[in-house]
């Protein structure tokens, strides 16, 4: 299976190193499925990566349910601008009675 992987990444970091020296360009959608290298199109290199990719995010979902559900939730607490505002406004400054105070006493004055 690594092995797979290695010659997958190989093969795609090859054609698209091939494109941009025949081509100068990442160019258009058009010019990705002309040009050839090893037999495949680069695009359709790109296509076997990033399924490559979806595999491998479906094996960690389905090994690891509970772990991957967490740090889902977390990224996306820390992506969303709205969710992280009110992670910072109500569940970070008002966690502790210290910061409550704190905030009290800056508010007050």
């Amino acid at each position: 299976m690594k092995k797979t992987m290695v010659v997958s990444l190989e093969s795609f970091s090859e054609s698209l190193l091939y494109f941009i020296a025949q081509n100068n360009v990442l160019g258009k959608l058009s010019c990705l499925q002309v040009v050839c290298y090893n037999g495949r199109s680069i695009l359709s290199n790109i296509l076997s990566l990033f399924f490559l990719f979806a595999k491998f995010i479906l094996f960690v979902i389905t090994t690891f349910p509970l772990t991957s559900t967490y740090f889902f939730c977390v990224w996306l607490l820390k992506t969303s601008s709205v969710a992280e505002v009110y992670y910072m406004r109500h569940i970070h400054y008002w966690a502790s009675g210290t910061q409550r105070e704190a905030v009290r006493k800056n508010c007050s004055r």
